[in-house]
């Protein structure tokens, strides 16, 4: 028979596993600070380019607010410049519808054969009444010389004025300072009504002032004087 010969196998160890090797403190120490400071950076540029859309839309909406309320003041002002025209031109044309009515009521008065005194006491009446309406500041008539009243060579005029809580009336015969005047001979010359531009007024004691001229005439169309209605520039602007 064949003898074995068994030998004790060696005792057999498990094989270690490999432990990882530990970072230097150093390398972890600098990874972070590379870390804190793409972390930092990245936060700065969030924010820049936070601020630049803020800035923009900032300036986009200061601008379209601008534009908006630019329109606004426009149409605003354009609306008070519209309100302020339609004010004068109803101004002027109830001031102009006076002077009008004056202008026929005495051409055809002048028809009537009336005597001096008869005649200037109905005018002046009638001026009188004029000034009811706080718009007409004054009124004046003046004639051409002989024309309508007899014995006038120097012409006839009538100035209706305030004075006080009532009105007053001054009569001259002053046609050589009337008739150089705007109001006279422009009408005069046109035949048709006539706004001066403003000045000052030596009868009014040098109030700026607008006069609306109309024509006199007589039933055949012959010029006999002018009717002026006289308006402060600051009632206009009241």
């Amino acid at each position: 028979k064949t003898c074995h010969i068994f030998k004790p196998r060696a005792k057999q160890h498990a094989p270690k596993s490999k432990q990882p090797k530990a970072k230097p403190v150093v390398a972890q120490i600098a990874k972070a600070k590379v870390i804190h400071r793409l972390s930092v950076h990245i936060t700065a540029v969030v924010l820049v380019a936070l601020f630049v859309v803020m800035a923009v839309m900032y300036a986009y909406l200061s601008i379209s607010l601008s534009g908006v309320l630019t329109k606004n003041a426009q149409k605003n002002v354009e609306m008070l410049a519209d309100q302020n025209a339609a004010e004068v031109s109803e101004f002027f044309g109830a001031v102009s519808a006076y002077a009008d009515s004056l202008s026929i009521f005495i051409g055809r008065l002048s028809d009537c054969g009336l005597d001096k005194p008869s005649f200037s006491k109905i005018v002046q009446k009638t001026l009188k009444d004029c000034l009811n309406d706080d718009r007409i500041d004054s009124v004046y008539v003046a004639w051409v010389p002989n024309l309508v009243i007899d014995n006038t060579p120097s012409g006839l005029s009538f100035y209706v004025y305030r004075e006080g809580a009532g009105t007053s009336c001054f009569t001259s015969n002053d046609y050589e300072i009337y008739s150089a005047t705007e109001a006279y001979v422009e009408v005069q010359a046109s035949g048709v009504p006539h706004f001066t531009e403003p000045y000052a007024n030596d009868m009014a004691g040098g109030k700026s002032m607008i006069t609306v001229s109309y024509p006199i005439t007589n039933g055949t169309g012959t010029y006999e004087g002018a009717v002026c209605c006289n308006i402060t520039v600051a009632k206009l602007r009241a």
